[in-house]
């Protein structure tokens, strides 16, 4: 097991840097068991194969393919891998951070989404990651500023009642 940039485990398949974000593929074994930890940087993960169970605070969430988890800075949680799985990992710069926090409060806390048009956003960003060319920043740039404002809808907790999870 290797430990990477900003505290991620696993085996990093690919990174690039794109437009103050930073795209990560990373590779995880079975049975593997990340001990609790938090990361420096806020970030999307999605699931892209594989599954695995984490613990966040007293809940936890069952993590499949197509779900995408939205964890804030600093937020510890542990992980257990079911089986092989592969992770996409959307890191957000301070920059980023600081003009979504202007607008939304979801940096403030964690959301999941499973399903639905986040995760679908996320997959198209995940194809430009893998198909670069010299076009892929500017989409890239646009997707993620899409991926933040649709989950900072989601997360908003109208009167009683929770958010949508995608």
């Amino acid at each position: 097991m290797r430990r990477h940039l900003d505290s991620l485990y696993g085996t990093l398949l690919k990174s690039s840097e794109v437009a103050g974000f930073t795209l990560m593929e990373i590779a995880y074994t079975p049975n593997l068991r990340l001990p609790t930890h938090s990361h420096r940087s806020a970030y999307f993960c999605l699931v892209l194969h594989g599954g695995f169970t984490e613990c966040y605070g007293r809940n936890s969430r069952a993590c499949r393919p197509s779900t995408l988890i939205f964890h804030p800075s600093g937020e510890r949680h542990s992980d257990y891998f079911h089986a092989p799985a592969r992770c996409f990992n959307l890191i957000i710069s301070v920059p980023w951070l600081e003009r979504v926090r202007e607008h939304s409060t979801i940096v403030n806390g964690g959301a999941d989404f499973r399903g639905g048009v986040l995760p679908h956003l996320a997959m198209k960003v995940y194809r430009e990651f893998r198909q670069a060319d010299g076009i892929s920043p500017l989409i890239v740039e646009g997707l993620m500023l899409e991926i933040l404002g649709e989950a900072s809808r989601q997360s908003i907790k109208p009167a009683g009642r929770t958010p949508r999870r995608g």
